[in-house]
């Protein structure tokens, strides 16, 4: 043996044996390599009908209270061209995934930790409508995870659409046709979304749009499909229009922790190796 190169400690140790430490590593690192989930913290809807049209719709003093993150879904039928924007406590909410088919559009609109939590929500929508509107706080939001669209101008009665969706996350969406007074509701089912936030059947107080928006909580990272489907089903409902969400979670400290200790251990390891 070279009497001046000292063995390294790791050269000792059998490859079954560093195989072994690095899975009791990972396992006690496993149950800190969470987030806590996305939460609703409170919600509230709006809507205008035919028989009172609006071109804005606001909610007073809306709250985020414990939330960290405003969402907003618009689902709307314009007398018009719908041109929507959204502003909280004064403040232009500037995110958003939107599209249009006709007279028909839906929107969903976001801002995460906001310089106010407590203030007026102001959906301007552009022209007198036909529309729905609903307003969520929610927690322990970090960022987007995907967010789609789509709009259809024929005569399917039922849209996927497909998305990232990330454990612990949330995901919200809004939906609406032009279903012409048969009193016909339309719906969202199949993935994640499980609560409805906001129904108004087709013939709502003289109206002729179908809308639905609604919610879910994200039980596990998949790639999720949620299916929108018409409130009539004629071939004269030929006008759709859908948008998405899907909310990721905060990484918890722990995570960061013990993400920088496997690394610190790993560059050990290299080092040791290399003397």
């Amino acid at each position: 043996m070279n009497p001046t190169h000292k063995p390294s400690p790791f050269r000792a140790v059998s490859r079954p044996g560093m195989a072994l430490l690095a899975s009791l590593v990972v396992a006690c690192a496993a149950p800190v390599l969470h987030a806590q989930a996305v939460a609703l913290v409170d919600s509230a809807t709006n809507y205008s009908t035919s028989n009172a049209l609006a071109s804005s719709l606001t909610f007073t003093d809306f709250s985020l209270g414990a939330g960290n993150a405003l969402v907003v879904v618009i689902s709307s039928e314009a007398v018009g061209t719908n041109a929507f924007s959204v502003t909280f406590g004064g403040s232009a909410v500037t995110a958003n995934v939107a599209n249009a088919q006709g007279a028909q559009s839906s929107a969903v609109y976001w801002i995460i930790n906001p310089s106010v939590t407590t203030g007026d929500v102001v959906v301007d929508l552009g022209a007198d409508s036909r529309a729905g509107v609903s307003v969520l706080s929610l927690s322990n939001v970090g960022g987007v995870s995907d967010s789609d669209t789509f709009t259809a101008s024929n005569n399917t009665t039922s849209f996927p659409i497909s998305y990232d969706a990330t454990a612990g996350g949330f995901v919200v969406a809004g939906y609406v046709d032009n279903g012409s007074n048969t009193g016909g509701s339309a719906s969202i089912s199949g993935g994640n979304i499980n609560t409805t936030l906001l129904s108004l059947t087709n013939d709502q107080d003289g109206s002729s749009a179908g809308i639905v928006q609604g919610y879910g909580s994200i039980s596990a990272t998949a790639l999720a499909t949620e299916t929108f489907t018409s409130s009539r089903n004629t071939s004269s409902n030929n006008r759709h229009a859908a948008a998405l969400v899907a909310f990721s979670a905060i990484p918890e400290p722990s995570t960061f922790a013990a993400l920088a200790g496997l690394a610190g251990l790993g560059l050990a390891v290299a080092r040791r190796r290399r003397s």
